[in-house]
């Protein structure tokens, strides 16, 4: 008479178990959330040691907080100060984070804050790299052949800064502006929202500033695939429909399809309130039907997203 009962608890501790574990990708990627921000992070290889979650006092690796979701998870939540360092070893083989070719990323060593202090870290550094831009358009400063001007600060310690006119598409601002110093360590830092920041790391004796376009291009595929990758392997479209917005300059054809709809929904729902509620909205108010596919998929996410009822 027992088995039944016996059954069943295995059962319910077996779907707990299941529960508390992090989702997957298809391709067998974990997704780790810490504190409402998800990354994608490989589930085997040499990274599993080598990225570490760090606190003031302990740290976990990768393959711990892979393995121990819910110890993880109080591990995120019990600790103010937070940061996750994600180095590319010269020593290791394989590809870096399951993914990136290693010699590329020669040297990176990447970094995600959560903590006051990174945020308030990353804000003070946009700050200054954006005096530096103003007095790069306002000064007609010289750039090189890739758009970079130079400033020098020789005061000790010097460092050497370095900006471009003009943020690039779909990454955080100042993604590709650095501060330098006199041994050659490079570092880019940029808050990607209001609770977490992103840092990049890199020697320019190594990537010589004539590569510094590919330098940006190799630290922005690691971000996306970090960042972005997860909400879209997911399908999260109320995530990237919130991003798109938050993000004017993201150029991707998902983000330029979700601020169309965005503006679309919003032109209707103004008609709305002028029209009697029986009557429809005209063909000729609608999205183009050749070209409207993005389009048509976020305006079904905002109609949800705002409880209107359907007008098409």
């Amino acid at each position: 008479m027992r088995l039944p009962a016996i059954l069943c608890a295995v059962s319910m501790v077996t779907a707990t178990a299941h529960a508390q574990e992090w989702p997957r990708l298809p391709d067998g990627r974990v997704l780790i959330t810490v504190r409402g921000v998800t990354l994608a992070f490989p589930a085997d290889g040499p990274d599993r040691h080598d990225v570490r979650f760090n606190t003031r006092k302990r740290n976990m690796e990768l393959g711990q907080v892979i393995d121990s979701p819910e110890k993880a998870r109080r591990f995120f939540v019990k600790n103010d100060v937070l940061t996750i360092t994600i180095p590319n070893l010269h020593n290791r083989t394989g590809l870096f984070l399951g993914r990136f070719d290693r010699k590329k990323l020669f040297n990176f060593v990447f970094s995600v804050g959560f903590d006051s202090a990174s945020l308030a870290n990353c804000r003070a550094w946009l700050d200054t790299f954006d005096r530096y831009r103003k007095r790069l358009v306002n000064e007609h400063v010289p750039v090189d052949a890739n758009g970079w001007a130079e400033f020098a600060n020789l005061k000790p310690p010097p460092r050497w800064f370095y900006v471009r006119s003009r943020d690039l598409a779909g990454l955080p601002k100042q993604f590709d502006s650095f501060v330098c110093n006199s041994f050659g360590s490079c570092v880019a830092t940029t808050c990607v929202s209001q609770k977490v920041s992103f840092l990049y790391r890199f020697s320019r004796n190594f990537h010589k500033r004539e590569t510094w376009r590919n330098v940006v291009n190799s630290a922005a595929n690691v971000f996306r695939f970090l960042f972005d990758y997860a909400a879209k392997e997911k399908g999260d479209v109320r995530d990237l429909y919130l991003v798109a917005l938050m993000d004017p300059n993201d150029g991707t054809p998902d983000a330029k399809a979700a601020r169309a709809a965005h503006v679309w929904v919003e032109g209707a729902r103004d008609v709305m309130r002028m029209l009697d509620s029986s009557r429809r909205i005209s063909a000729h108010t609608r999205p183009n039907s050749t070209s409207c596919g993005r389009e048509q998929r976020w305006i079904r996410v905002l109609e949800e997203k705002s409880k209107m009822r359907r007008i098409l």
